[in-house]
């Protein structure tokens, strides 16, 4: 029997949780080194996911598979950073960008430089940096002025 707990999230509020939506950043996500457990939880708005903190419930990031905005994405990453999370095979790996939603929701962007990648089977995470020069911070995944 799947082991489940409740969890107060920013976007649901108090929700039961199964396990295996737990994982772990031994390092915490960047800017945000103090927590360290959160949960994948599915977004009522597709492709989206949130990220929601476990410790702090205001704490929650909008996630995207990269692929999806950016189908020549490749994931291009120091070997230490895949070995921290436990050198997942390819089919455990799970690759995730944190997007950021201005409070005008204009100007939609996704952080291809600072992929999340989760090892799906140990439930290790961590946020890395490209070592590609092409992917940008700001991602756009909306049409500027004049475009």
């Amino acid at each position: 029997m799947m082991s489940t707990r409740e969890i107060t999230s920013k976007a649901y509020g108090t929700i039961s949780i199964q396990e295996q939506q737990v994982v772990h950043f031994p390092r915490g996500v960047f800017g945000f080194e103090r927590f360290h457990d959160y949960a994948i939880l599915d977004s009522t708005t597709s492709p989206f996911y949130w990220l929601q903190s476990i410790e702090n419930r205001d704490l929650a990031f909008v996630l995207i598979n990269p692929y999806v905005v950016a189908p020549d994405y490749l994931l291009d990453i120091a070997e230490e950073d895949l070995e921290a999370i436990g050198a997942p095979e390819a089919d455990d790996l799970l690759v995730f960008a944190i997007v950021t939603i201005p409070s005008d929701r204009t100007r939609i962007s996704c952080n291809l430089q600072g992929p999340v990648i989760i090892n799906r089977r140990t439930r290790l995470a961590r946020q890395a940096i490209s070592l590609d020069p092409r992917w940008e911070i700001k991602h756009y995944l909306t049409p500027g002025e004049g475009a």
